[in-house]
């Protein structure tokens, strides 16, 4: 089935006092900031900070013999999940200038690459998704154990084990193929079948430009093309999803998630911070996450600033680095722009389009991509195309 259910963490707005929702409302922000001091702070939920914050887990616990230490993510939930109880339209219209990349539900994973090292660390990281759902579903005993000690008004703080409903939201991987297409003597095709030999993808099958025209009759390339399929362990992942899962393995693993945004860091001297080993501490500052003082924003704490203590901070911001003054000196990264195409499906091109993969076309001229139908939140079914020349 290409199509997730509709039941993704996109809809953590109809579940505000689930498991999922990142914030707890009766947070004191005097007790946040001045009685707790974590080993680590991950600025940055997105895809990448949400995995270092699973690997640090398990790296501390590995070293101190089952104990996480005190880790904290910090990041802000999805725009329209900010929204006040009380129905305010704020969440959407004042959210803090920050959109994460991963606020989407296909990108393609696969094990074939012309870059021998992309695809060998790509077959590494296919091989570890059920690992990262194990540990989203799998409430941890030393969490529940910690749930009714803690009082730092977080959702590791107060959650519950996921329901089924919950669980399946945890499912980011549809194991639906992959197609690389391209000129039959071309570089990138070579190099794929040259890679999948080395790897030992023996399910990589090759095919000629009539087997590829009867393998998938709905699509149509220039004349002289092959392809390169590899059904299996490949296909696509909702981004949404795979965050979800690897914060709430994180948070079974023992770490808080505060849901705001990061807008300062700051380090303090040793001799103000003493009692920690004399290195001093980083500050961080968080801002509200939305601009707004109704009652029902105040009531959910979306409007509260925050100074959270750790003595190491990993920024993992993304685009959002050089935003506000994270780190002590500007990355040297230049923003540039991307288009993305979505064609929203009728049934019959759905039916039409079951079992299509993802697919990736590149000749001397263009590269584009195209992920199968898809549903996104708003109930549609979409095929999505990107791409440049």
């Amino acid at each position: 089935n290409i199509t997730p259910p509709s039941h993704g963490p996109w809809r953590q707005q109809e579940k505000r006092d689930s498991w999922l929702l990142m914030r707890d409302a009766d947070t004191d922000n005097k007790q946040l900031s001045s009685s707790t001091c974590y080993d680590l702070a991950i600025i940055g939920r997105g895809l990448i900070g949400s995995a270092a914050s699973r690997h640090a887990a398990k790296l501390l616990r590995g070293r101190s013999g089952g104990h996480a230490g005190k880790i904290v993510l910090i990041g802000p939930s999805e725009p329209d999940t900010a929204a006040c109880a009380d129905g305010c339209a704020a969440g959407s219209a004042n959210h803090p200038k920050v959109y994460g990349a991963h606020y989407d539900e296909g990108r393609i994973t696969r094990r074939t690459d012309p870059d021998p090292i992309w695809a060998e660390l790509a077959s590494r990281s296919v091989r570890r998704y059920g690992e990262i759902r194990e540990d989203a579903t799998t409430c941890c005993t030393a969490r529940q154990a910690t749930n009714s000690k803690r009082t730092t008004g977080t959702t590791s703080a107060t959650s519950s084990v996921p329901s089924d409903d919950d669980a399946a939201s945890l499912d980011f991987f549809v194991e639906c193929g992959h197609l690389a297409v391209g000129p039959e003597n071309s570089e990138t095709i070579q190099r794929r079948k040259q890679t999948a030999a080395s790897m030992g993808i023996v399910d990589c099958a090759s095919l000629d430009e009539n087997c590829l025209r009867d393998a998938f009759p709905y699509l149509h390339f220039p004349a002289g093309c092959v392809g390169l399929h590899e059904p299996r362990e490949s296909g696509y992942i909702s981004a949404r999803r795979l965050v979800a899962a690897q914060t709430t393995a994180a948070q079974n693993m023992g770490v808080t998630v505060i849901d705001a945004v990061a807008s300062q860091v700051e380090r303090s001297s040793p001799d103000m911070d003493n009692k920690d080993d004399g290195k001093g501490v980083f500050t961080i500052t968080t801002e509200p996450l939305i601009d707004c003082n109704c009652a029902g924003c105040v009531k959910v704490g979306i409007g509260k600033r925050r100074r959270i203590r750790a003595k190491k901070v990993l920024v993992a911001a993304g685009a959002f680095c050089n935003a506000r003054p994270l780190l002590p000196v500007k990355l040297d990264l230049t923003p540039i722009k991307t288009q993305t195409v979505h064609f929203v499906l009728s049934d019959e091109d759905v039916d039409r389009l079951e079992g299509m993969p993802s697919i990736i076309f590149k000749d001397e001229s263009m590269w584009s991509y195209l992920l199968p139908p898809i549903e996104y939140q708003d109930k549609t079914v979409r095929l999505k195309l990107g791409g440049a020349r």
